[in-house]
């Protein structure tokens, strides 16, 4: 085996441990470019189609399956079930003051509201709008 053909290896085994050490998909790209530069270089091809074909390759798993990585790797919590049940205010709500909590489900969250201008009094109820970080954003319970 040539000179290359140990250079591609070692690019393969090394974005191999990386990604596995890391999972970042950082260097999992890289990964079918170096195999198929090593195959190029195994059957004698000149370095620069071993070049082409690493960058050639790179290129094209990242452009064609980032978006799809991008889409699976969203992970969904049970934090968004709260959103649209009632909670209880336990600490007064204010945004300005930047103060608040409220218990759902048994868990005290920190509490914001929905609007600058609202605030929320202990003991009131407010519906969950949405979640911010690890905030709930609250809102006045719509009477019918």
């Amino acid at each position: 085996m040539s000179v290359n053909t140990w250079v591609w290896i070692g690019i393969t085994v090394f974005s191999i441990i990386f990604e596995a050490i890391t999972v970042t998909l950082v260097t999992i790209w890289f990964i079918p470019g170096a195999i198929t530069a090593t195959i190029f270089s195994l059957v004698g091809l000149p370095l620069w189609a071993q070049i082409t074909a690493f960058l050639a390759l790179s290129v094209l798993c990242l452009i064609f399956l980032m978006p799809i990585v991008r889409k699976k790797r969203f992970v969904h919590t049970n934090a968004d079930s709260v959103i649209g049940k009632k909670a209880v205010v336990t600490d007064r709500i204010d945004n300005i003051a930047g103060a608040g909590a409220c218990k759902i489900d048994g868990r005290v969250w920190t509490a914001r509201s929905s609007d600058e201008k609202t605030t929320f009094e202990e003991g009131e109820i407010a519906v969950v709008k949405e979640i911010r970080g690890v905030k709930l954003i609250l809102e006045k319970v719509k009477e019918d």
